[in-house]
């Protein structure tokens, strides 16, 4: 709406309005209306906006790791020819004007530094991690300030392309690289293997993976296939298309494994049949866990020991649930079902431990119920002696009969307990036709510092299996191994570490990747007789079983790769600079001369300023709310003077 419709507007209004007040209020209520549409339909203002974005600066990495030292042929080696030739005060500065440079150095870690330090460096890094040092870099960086990597692209680790990759572009992070080194017709592939989940019980299904990083320097391959084998024997094998990324991952599904340690080769090859890379991996299959379930009415200590105990054992499935007042209850461990006071949905459970006052937690019907359980062979433990009123319970949850002394010292074989334990210990159990067994033992009777022992601890584990199972476990021996690693490089030193509760003498054996069987030696710890260690150094690549012969234990599996993976590959890797820089908008260098003028055009790109068309309301201003508001304000006042409202 413009000016003239306004002021006809107000004309007609005053041909219309009859008497002056009442003419002048009813032309201000005209004005007023005629305003707030010029305000809301009014006409608009084409403005533009100048921005200049202020970047001065950009960050060069320059690569020390090994394949640095490489000559290709020539008098000097990479390092030297891009100290030399690029990396100087004159070069940084001497065609890009206002451009300011920060420095960094990357091998085993990122450095920051200084140009004038960077002639000193020696290419001394054992290993490259280019793609963790561009991901660390990024996260420092301020936003849109462009990363220039030196660097033959030879890359050791074993961090995902993908992954890096993708971090640069969500914060719009270009990199650029300068690539020196001979490109080597031997590929830089390395191959990684592993199974998720790698513990599983048996009748469950598990996936290994296999993923090839590196695919950006094989050239004329199109198809990789990935053949996955188990003692020698081909048990499956994928193919697929080579991509235009740097990596590609074949997953296998493992089904109907039998308990044991499984330990897997993966090899992969190219169209031809050729091999390209090997890896190992292994899944750990145990047996379905003995299902054990704790109530009490309050927690008391004797069944804190025992829930510690029995959580040491990964065999077992531990739930308890313990009563707090009468209308309240707190359930812990693995079991996720709820369920009242009770119902403790005894079909879930293969042992029921009972600990303080269970009397309150079971009515009269679960009581029926649980020996009905028990009827059918389940495992019933009280652990502080017979309850007190034992003829609230059925008869045949009351076991009358005491444990000869002779299977007494069966169960308590191997055991270091003293002499007070042995002397008060009580069991007396009870047993259905049809294997299901009563036990109660009071564990009230021994004093608190008889029962925070390792031993003791056997002791319970013991009770439970023997009730879960008594037909499968031995006369009681437990340890566990641990290693503090499960992959590895050749000549890096692994440490094996053994708990062992009973008195047995445990013996470690490793059988080598080439089949060949030999004994490690165990240190048992100054500090702790219960503990041993023992230290390996693998001088082979592929996988190491260790198995402690002297208990019923699982196996473990160590998977080492060859040491100083990336002396085998030194040749320069310009594809995966290639991909990094197409993939974030960079460009790709190996001329120095070019490398200057394009970072001086970018700077400059950069640097132009930048016009934003904005469309803005004439009228869109506090005025003219203020004059809207005066308008009809004094119309109605003129108005209420005239006689109005």
């Amino acid at each position: 709406m413009g000016i003239g419709a306004v002021v006809c507007l107000t004309v007609i209004a005053l041909f219309i309005c009859i008497g002056f007040k009442q003419r002048l209020g009813w032309l201000l209520h005209v004005m007023a209306i005629a305003l707030a549409g010029v305000m809301l339909l009014g006409p608009q203002n084409d403005l533009r906006r100048t921005t200049q974005t202020d970047i001065t600066h950009c960050h060069g990495m320059v690569d020390i790791s090994q394949s640095m030292a490489q000559t290709d042929g020539n008098e000097h080696s990479r390092l030297q020819q891009l100290q030399q030739d690029v990396l100087t005060i004159q070069t940084a500065f001497e065609h890009t004007g206002d451009l300011k440079w920060n420095w960094s150095t990357f091998g085993n870690e990122l450095t920051f530094t200084s140009l004038d330090s960077l002639s000193a460096f020696t290419p001394q890094a054992p290993s490259t991690n280019l793609l963790q040092s561009l991901s660390q870099l990024d996260d420092q960086l301020p936003k849109d300030q462009p990363i220039i990597v030196f660097s033959d692209g030879n890359s050791t680790e074993t961090k995902q392309t993908l992954t890096v990759i993708d971090q640069l572009k969500t914060h719009h992070r270009i990199v650029h690289a300068f690539a020196v080194g001979k490109p080597s017709s031997q590929p830089v592939i390395k191959a990684f293997a592993w199974a998720q989940p790698s513990v599983i019980q048996s009748g469950t299904q598990t996936t290994l993976y296999a993923q090839l990083h590196g695919l950006s320097s094989l050239d004329g391959v199109s198809d990789i296939t990935a053949k996955l084998y188990h003692q020698q024997t081909l048990i499956s094998e994928t193919t697929q298309v080579k991509n235009a990324l740097d990596a590609m991952t074949f997953s296998f599904p493992l089904t109907d494994l039998d308990v044991g340690l499984h330990v897997y080769r993966i090899q992969i090859t190219d169209a031809q049949a050729r091999a390209i890379a090997t890896a190992t991996a292994s899944v750990n299959v145990l047996e379905q866990p003995t299902r054990v379930f704790l109530l009490e009415s309050s927690p008391h200590w004797v069944s804190r020991n025992t829930a510690r105990a029995i959580l040491m054992d990964p065999h077992i499935q531990f739930t308890a649930r313990y009563g707090l007042g009468d209308y309240r209850q707190l359930q812990i461990g693995q079991s996720k079902q709820q369920v009242s006071s009770n119902d403790i949905a005894l079909d879930q459970w293969d042992v029921l431990l009972l600990g303080q006052d269970t009397q309150t937690q079971l009515d009269e019907q679960a009581r029926e119920q649980l020996a009905q359980w028990v009827d059918q062979g389940g495992g019933l433990v009280w652990l502080r002696g017979l309850p007190e009123n034992p003829g609230d319970w059925p008869e045949r949850l009351i076991p009358v009969t005491v444990m000869p002394t002779q299977a007494v010292n069966t169960l308590l074989a191997g055991l270091n307990l003293s002499a007070y334990i042995k002397e008060h210990l009580i069991i007396k159990t009870k047993q259905t036709p049809v294997g299901g067994q009563v036990w109660a033992i009071d564990l009230d009777a021994l004093n608190l510092p008889a029962i925070q022992t390792p031993a003791m601890d056997l002791l319970i584990l013991r009770l439970v299996h023997r009730l879960a199972k008594p037909m499968s476990v031995e006369s009681g021996s437990w340890a566990r191994m641990t290693l503090d690693r499960h992959a590895a490089v050749m000549g890096q030193q692994l440490q094996v570490n053994l708990l062992v509760l009973d008195q047995k003498q445990p013996t470690l054996e490793v059988t080598l990747p080439d089949g060949e069987t030999m004994p490690v030696t165990l240190t048992v710890d100054s500090v702790n007789p219960l503990q041993y260690s023992a230290d390996f150094v693998p001088m082979q690549a592929g996988a190491y079983v260790f198995k402690l012969t002297s208990h019923v234990l699982p196996a473990q599996a160590l998977h080492v790769r060859p040491a100083g993976l990336e002396s085998q590959h030194l040749g320069a890797n310009h594809g995966l600079l290639q991909l990094i820089t197409e993939q974030t908008g960079g460009h790709l260098w190996q001329d120095r001369e070019q490398m200057l003028h394009d970072l001086e055009q970018d700077h400059q790109r950069r640097l132009a300023p930048k016009s934003t068309r904005v469309w803005q309301d004439r009228f869109n201003h506090p005025v003219f709310v203020i004059l809207l508001l005066s308008l009809w304000l004094g119309g109605w006042y003129l108005n209420r003077r005239n006689g109005g409202v």
